[in-house]
């Protein structure tokens, strides 16, 4: 089994995700920091350092979306699960056009046992073994947040069922946070630069600097993307146009609510797995209905994951017999280690 240890956000309670919309959050916190800045700057006598502080202000609202993205979006709604789905249809990076290409994972929709193509949410929701993850949870719903459910769409039939949303998670927006980061410690050196009334001129160069970084920054990290292949998948396949060939996957994740999608400035959501932490291609295609041994195909995989897990699987991988990489027979089955052979 692959493992992808890809992720950088992290999902919260319901009560510490911010419940307005993200720009204007992201507008609230810079601007009470904008104007904090100019009284002190006034007050110093150096109003000509205005421009300096409006760039620190750029990169502070920059840094608070951020926060907002890595910490402050997914609500966690349980332990990890590991289900089993078949694909309905992906979500690539590639498809996603500015500014949502800040948006690097890798999305898939999964259609879970036993449930038929075409399948509302209320039906999913109450199906088993897996419906549950579907359903509207409590921990959401006592806090005012709308539960849109996920029907995804095949893009060949344009057949909607409900799904599971699944993400592989990218690096774009922690990518983000740090080039701001960095450029928010050249902004505060040059505004202070500034306010000491020797280094003017500099100040603002460095400003300028700290200023394209952070532009430049959110140009460019949208190029760190996810994909299946970070947990060792070849290619993910959907419907080929007659109802199958689509993947059949295990998958292992994080199980949360999304509250990164706003209507009227109020969060709505689905409920996902995010991120994917292990997936792997089970068995044959999607031949238009599910295998009649796709209960026992569902334990084997959530069995083979916890054994995966457990501590003495993991200690007998790590020892010397078990790290061979060309064969058994030449660089493994021998937890003794020579002096002049060095560790696998």
């Amino acid at each position: 089994m692959a493992t992808d240890d890809k992720s950088w956000t992290k999902c919260t309670t319901a009560d510490e995700v911010i419940s307005v919309n993200q720009y204007i959050s992201a507008a609230i916190t810079s601007g009470i920091f904008a104007a904090m800045m100019v009284v002190v700057v006034v007050a110093m006598g150096e109003p000509w350092c205005i421009p300096i502080a409006l760039v620190v202000t750029e990169i502070v609202w920059i840094l608070a979306y951020c926060d907002w993205w890595l910490n402050k979006r997914l609500v966690c709604l349980g332990e990890p699960v590991s289900i089993v789905g078949m694909v309905i249809s992906i979500e690539p990076p590639s498809e996603k056009t500015w500014p949502g290409s800040l948006d690097s994972d890798y999305s898939l929709n999964l259609l879970l046992p036993n449930n038929p193509v075409g399948v509302s949410q209320a039906v999913a929701a109450a199906s088993a073994p897996f419906g549950y993850l579907m359903a509207e949870n409590a921990i959401t719903s006592s806090h005012g947040f709308l539960f849109t459910g996920n029907p995804a769409e095949d893009k060949v039939t344009g057949v909607k069922s409900e799904a599971l949303h699944v993400e592989f998670e990218g690096a774009s927006i922690h990518d983000l946070q740090t080039v701001n980061i960095l450029a928010l410690i050249a902004a505060l050196a040059a505004l202070a630069l500034c306010m000491s009334g020797v280094g003017v001129v500099v100040a603002y160069v460095l400003a300028l600097l700290a200023l394209l970084a952070s532009l430049l920054g959110a140009a460019f990290s949208s190029s760190d993307t996810a994909s299946p292949s970070d947990a060792g998948l070849p290619s993910i396949e959907t419907n080929k146009g007659d109802g199958t060939g689509a993947t059949i996957l295990g998958v292992t994740g994080r199980w949360v609510y999304d509250a990164g999608h706003i209507h009227d400035s109020f969060h709505e959501g689905h409920n996902e797995l995010h991120p994917v932490q292990q997936a792997q291609i089970l068995g044959r295609p999607w031949d238009g209905d599910w295998p009649d041994d796709i209960d026992e195909i569902v334990r084997g995989y959530q069995d083979g994951y916890a054994q995966s897990q457990d501590p003495l699987t993991k200690a007998q991988q790590a020892r010397p017999g078990s790290r061979w990489s060309v064969h058994p027979y030449v660089d493994g089955c021998n937890d003794t280690v020579r002096p002049d052979q060095p560790p696998h």
